[in-house]
């Protein structure tokens, strides 16, 4: 019997919730590849879980939007087409413009000071061109302190859901350069200004410029 197998049941829910976060990080950092099947009875031995927990984690990376469920075949990492990813990035820009402009309206000086922070930590990682993920991570902290200072729990659950399936992709499929590094980064330093400053369009704008990297 696993350790799980033996928890009460609200501190199983919160194993599988870490278990399924932890599944989703492996697959954005290419630990599972695009189409691989992923068996219960595997998952279970690679993180040490039963395969209840395992199955309702599942269960939870599925809705995230990174494995398809299938009946009788089980779980499988889901492969983006060209179409879906411009869809998907159609979804994130509206949802990152709405949390943009209700941030500039609503951010309060603690929220302001993280953006800030959150900047100049993604200024030091480019100007010392550290790894690429690094970049990618930082950017997409800025991401989220936006959806958080916004107050739209849907908009923000929609940036980070469709936010984490475009960073996977990113890692995957566009490893970006130098050049743009320094668009982005203009991008998010006109975007974190409009927010200081309480210029709800001009935030909501230059949101939809540096998509990029959410």
């Amino acid at each position: 019997m696993s350790l799980d197998e033996a928890m009460p049941a609200a501190h199983a829910r919160t194993l599988d919730l870490r278990l399924s976060e932890r599944m989703e990080r492996d697959i954005m950092s290419a630990a599972y590849a695009p189409g691989e099947r992923l068996r219960e009875q595997d998952l279970a031995a690679r993180y040490g879980a039963s395969r209840p927990s395992v199955r309702e984690a599942l269960r939870t990376v599925a809705q995230s939007g990174f494995v398809e469920i299938q009946p009788w075949r089980g779980a499988q990492v889901i492969e983006l087409g060209h179409g879906e990813l411009l869809q998907l990035t159609t979804l994130m820009e509206e949802a990152y413009a709405l949390c943009a402009e209700q941030a500039a309206r609503k951010a309060d000086g603690d929220a302001i000071g993280e953006l800030q922070q959150r900047l100049s930590d993604l200024e030091t990682a480019v100007a010392n061109a550290e790894d690429r993920n690094e970049i990618y991570r930082l950017s997409f902290a800025i991401g989220r302190c936006i959806g958080l200072a916004s107050e739209s729990r849907h908009a923000f659950r929609q940036l980070v859901q469709s936010g984490n399936l475009i960073l996977w992709q990113h890692r995957l499929l566009r490893p970006g350069d130098a050049q743009s590094d320094a668009q982005s980064l203009h991008a998010y330093r006109v975007l974190v200004s409009a927010v200081e400053r309480r210029q709800a369009e001009a935030a909501a704008a230059a949101a939809q410029i540096g998509r990029a990297h959410v």
